[in-house]
Formats: C-alpha cells, sequence, structure tokens
C-alpha cells in the first residue's frame, strides 16, 4: 500500500496538495501501479525507510503504552498515511536541495569543457513533435544532433541526462532539449542551465489549466524560455500567440511564424502523409495531420537560419516521419483494421486533428479515449465538445473510465447516442477489441492517462 501512496507520490512530481487531493478522493491505496510502476530513487528510498520506521514506532510506543489499543492507532496510521508521507518529504527538502545543485555545477562544468548549440522547446502541446521534427531535418542535413529523450523535460532531469551524456553532447553540432513546466518558474529554471541559443514555443493552450490557474499565467511560463535564449525565438502564431501576447528578452529576436504563405494541403493515399506549398516551394512529409505544418514551417524557417538551401530543406522535410505513439499507422494484413497510435496526444486540439484523420478511413471509425486531463473548470465545456464531435464524425466510441471520459458519456445520453461502449479500465478495453473490430475498420486510440489520473 505505501508503495502504491509513493508511486502517485512521485508521478505528481511531489506536488503535497495534489497527492493528498488524490489520496482522500482514491481511498483505495493499492493496485495503483498498473501502466507505470515506482521509480527506487534515492528520494524515495529514504521515504519508505522514514514510514517503515515510524510505524514500527508508533505501533510499537502505543503496544506497549496500552496493549491491543495499538491495533486501534494502526488503523488511524493508516488513514492518515498519505498526510505521514508528505511530512516525511519536509526533512528531505535541504538534502534534495545540495543533491540537485551538485548536479546542477556538474552540467556548468561539462558545458564549460565544450557546448554545443542549444534549441530549448516548450509549448502546451507539439514539444515532442517539433523536437523529432527538429532533430530528423538537422540530420538530414548533415548535423550531430542530441535530443533528450522520451519525457525527460524538467530541470533536474535534462541535468542528469547532460551528465550521462557528457562525452556524446561535447562532440554534437545541436543539443535539442524540451521543457515542460507545472508552475510559474520551471522553464526559467531549466533555461538558465542549458543556456539556450534557439528556442522553440509550439502553441499556448489549456492543458495544464488545473495546475496554473489562468491562461495569462501559462503563457507567462512559457515565455521564460523566449527570455532566456541568446540568439532567436521561434513561436508559432498558428499555435494561439501573437507577438504581443509572449515575453522575449530585446537581446535576442522573435520570429513568429505564420502559415499565410501555405497553400494546397493535399493528404496522401493510405496513411502516406501530407504535401503542400508553401512560399512556392512544393513540400511532402510521412506526417499525418495538418497541424504538424505549423511546426514544420517552424523548422523551415530554422533551417534557413542556418543557411540549409532550399534543395536540401525540401529533402529534409520529406524525411520526417510520424513518432511513436503520435498519429503513428499501421495496417494489419490478417484482419484488415487500420491502428492509428495518438496514445501519447493528450489535449483537445490533437484530439480533433486525430478525428480530422480518422475521416480518411474508407471503412467504420472507431475511437478509443479516456478523454483528457487537468483542465480544471474548462473539463466538462471541452469534453461535452468533444462528444459532439464523435457524434458528428465518427461510428463507436469506446469509453476509458476517468473524469474526462464520465462528461462524454453523460453528454451521449443526454443526446440519445448509444454508439459507444464504457470500459472500467484500459487493459478491459484493449481486451474486447477482438469483439468490436471488424475488417476494413480504423480505430484511432486517443490519449493514454497515467495512473495518477485514473
Amino acid at each position: 500500500m505505501v508503495t502504491d501512496l509513493l508511486f502517485i507520490f512521485q508521478q505528481e512530481h511531489y506536488d503535497a496538495k495534489r497527492f493528498l487531493l488524490f489520496a482522500y478522493t482514491n481511498i483505495r491505496w493499492w493496485g495503483l501501479q498498473q501502466r507505470q510502476t515506482l521509480d527506487y530513487t534515492l528520494k524515495i528510498r529514504l521515504l519508505l525507510v522514514g514510514y517503515l520506521l515510524s510505524t514500527t514506532a508508533v505501533v510499537g510506543v502505543v503496544a506497549w503504552l496500552y496493549g491491543w489499543w495499538a491495533l486501534a492507532a494502526l488503523v488511524l496510521w493508516y488513514l492518515i498515511t498519505p498526510a505521514v508521507i508528505v511530512l516525511l518529504s519536509i526533512p528531505l527538502l535541504p538534502l534534495e536541495y545540495l543533491v540537485k545543485k551538485r548536479s546542477y555545477d556538474e552540467v556548468g562544468c561539462i558545458f564549460a569543457q565544450g557546448k554545443p548549440i542549444v534549441i530549448g522547446i516548450t509549448g502546451s502541446y507539439g514539444k515532442t513533435s517539433i523536437k523529432e521534427i527538429l532533430k530528423t531535418t538537422l540530420e538530414s542535413v548533415g548535423k550531430n544532433v542530441i535530443a533528450t529523450p522520451g519525457n525527460i523535460n524538467t530541470t533536474i532531469g535534462v541535468a542528469h541526462f547532460i551528465i550521462a551524456n557528457r562525452e556524446d553532447i561535447q562532440r554534437v553540432d545541436y543539443l535539442i532539449i524540451e521543457m515542460g513546466a507545472y508552475h510559474v518558474g520551471n522553464i526559467a529554471q531549466t533555461a538558465r542551465l542549458v543556456q539556450p541559443e534557439y528556442s522553440f514555443l509550439t502553441a499556448v493552450g489549456p492543458v495544464h489549466l488545473e495546475r496554473f490557474g489562468t491562461q495569462d499565467r501559462i503563457i507567462q511560463a512559457k515565455s521564460e524560455l523566449l527570455q532566456e535564449t541568446s540568439i532567436r525565438s521561434f513561436v508559432n502564431a498558428g499555435g494561439g500567440l501573437t507577438k504581443e501576447s509572449v515575453a522575449f528578452s530585446g537581446k535576442n529576436n522573435c520570429t513568429m511564424v505564420r502559415s499565410d504563405g501555405v497553400q494546397n494541403i493535399e493528404p496522401r493515399a493510405d496513411f502516406a502523409g501530407l504535401s503542400f506549398m508553401y512560399e512556392g516551394v512544393a513540400y511532402k512529409t510521412k506526417l499525418l495531420a495538418e497541424h504538424n505544418i505549423d511546426l514544420l514551417l517552424m523548422a523551415i524557417e530554422f533551417l534557413k537560419d542556418q543557411g540549409v538551401t532550399s534543395e536540401l530543406i525540401v529533402n529534409a522535410i520529406a524525411s520526417t516521419k510520424p513518432f511513436s505513439h503520435r498519429l503513428e499507422v499501421q495496417h494489419n494484413a490478417a484482419n484488415g483494421v487500420w491502428v492509428i497510435d495518438d496514445s501519447y496526444n493528450g489535449n483537445q486540439a490533437g484530439f480533433v486533428s486525430g478525428v480530422k484523420v480518422l475521416q480518411r478511413a474508407t471503412g467504420r471509425k472507431i475511437v478509443m479515449t479516456p478523454g483528457v486531463v487537468e483542465l480544471g473548470d474548462e473539463s466538462k465545456r471541452v469534453h461535452q465538445e468533444i462528444a459532439q464531435m464523435y457524434i458528428d464524425q465518427v461510428d463507436l466510441v469506446l469509453l476509458v473510465s476517468s473524469k474526462g471520459a464520465g462528461y462524454i458519456r453523460e453528454y451521449f445520453d443526454d443526446h440519445h447516442y448509444k454508439q459507444y461502449r464504457w470500459y472500467e479500465t484500459a487493459t478491459a478495453a484493449h481486451a474486447d477489441l477482438s469483439h468490436v473490430l471488424q475488417r476494413g475498420d480504423t480505430i484511432l486510440f486517443s490519449n493514454d492517462l497515467s495512473d495518477n489520473y485514473r
């Protein structure tokens, strides 16, 4: 039980308020590690030892003084376990600070010996996509590139990555670093650590609105990267941003990348990608979603800034392809089913884009989703809009239990829409696919919640 709670504490990035809210609204504190497991870091090991020692001490003292009342103390102790975990984490803060500072100082020493050009990336969504696009296109024109893998986007995560890859990093031309934020100041800390020469802001939306509170605070947090950029920032004007809405430092130039010059967007047959014209030049990509064109334009403008010729840029864009779990398409020849894996997408714009790609299917159009998280007061409205989109454009919806999916189901029921199925877990939903899918179907997996969003 305690390891499951520690797992949720870790998943919530040790945010005491969110952890306690989860714990006391989900009183079943076991079996929480389903798709991920606890990472036994030094902090987790110390918390686990501290909890076991404090439990032994409390129950032992009560048993010695009051005998069988120790059983009642044990029940009470169980009920306050989440609060105990939070209290035990407080004395570890100085140690955690010293460990982090040592890592940050080591990064400074590594960069002092040889620093590549650093590209910082942030945004409410599209961060990983532009990271992969930049890496692919730069490598296509002969540059050596290293990018932070997976979802490594916190300051300490970036520091550990640089330390672990110090020798390779000192030999490459570009280091691409994705930067995430749960609070104002997070991105500024990461940016000051790595000192980016270039930066990319993909979009700002209601993702993490529950944490930040307002859209303005999200923009403030994302703009921290632009303020710490030394040469040039690239901002996606198609991502709900204007030059006036973002803050950037006077020491660098800010390029607003606009899609005004894009024409003739055409999907290629059998989910093979897209073709489009931009400022009179024809481009092709294996990427499926039209929203990726905004990100491709950012890469095009960056490559121009780096002095890459137009011919090489066209070839570089042609080398881009779907990324793992982001509108990644597979065709099962045995059963004739197309699968669109968009399980790493977790925002409304991505949901809309995924369904737009799904419309290219010739057979039944099916979606499996648990909905979107961290929308705060906007959650019900957003999920109602998603539900209406499904009613209009999808043949069957497979809902996986969550707060957001509950809003979708409620909307379906209110509008007498019956073409959906409800599942308590993602495991149950996947197990039922053999009974659901038919030859010629196309299924879109839209988002896949981590265990702390059950």
